[in-house]
């Protein structure tokens, strides 16, 4: 298999020595970081990230990488962000974001929407 682009789809994918996730864990990639899949195997793929690290992934935690032009693409600088289901701290919390996690920006109307990278545009969850 020739190495393929794919993205992290869970805030945190545990990346293990071999694949199976009761093998040592090797190294962690955050929500939306990028990877370079080169061999899959028993439902995991071997990764290299973009900071040189490798390790064995659940492959259900990546998805295709997509055209992502008409977003801001930038990363959360706090230790961790609330993610709203709305502009209103009082809707609905969908998920706490960690330090580092790549976002996409997009405007619409005041608020920003926030887009995780590794989401593409068809998915029902891009809308948060």
């Amino acid at each position: 298999m020739s190495d393929t682009q794919r993205l992290v789809t869970i805030n945190v994918a545990n990346l293990y020595a071999s694949p199976s996730d009761t093998a040592e864990l090797a190294s962690q990639a955050l929500l939306g970081a990028k990877v370079s899949v080169s061999k899959e195997q028993d439902g995991f793929c071997l990764v290299h990230t973009e900071d040189l690290y490798q390790g064995w992934v659940n492959a259900q935690h990546l998805a295709h990488t997509w055209n992502d032009e008409d977003y801001f693409p930038t990363s959360i600088a706090t230790l961790f962000a609330d993610i709203y289901a709305r502009p209103d701290a009082h809707s609905e919390l969908l998920t706490k974001l960690s330090v580092g996690t790549r976002v996409l920006l997009g405007r619409g109307g005041q608020a920003h929407r926030l887009r995780p990278q590794s989401l593409p545009q068809h998915d029902p969850r891009r809308q948060h």
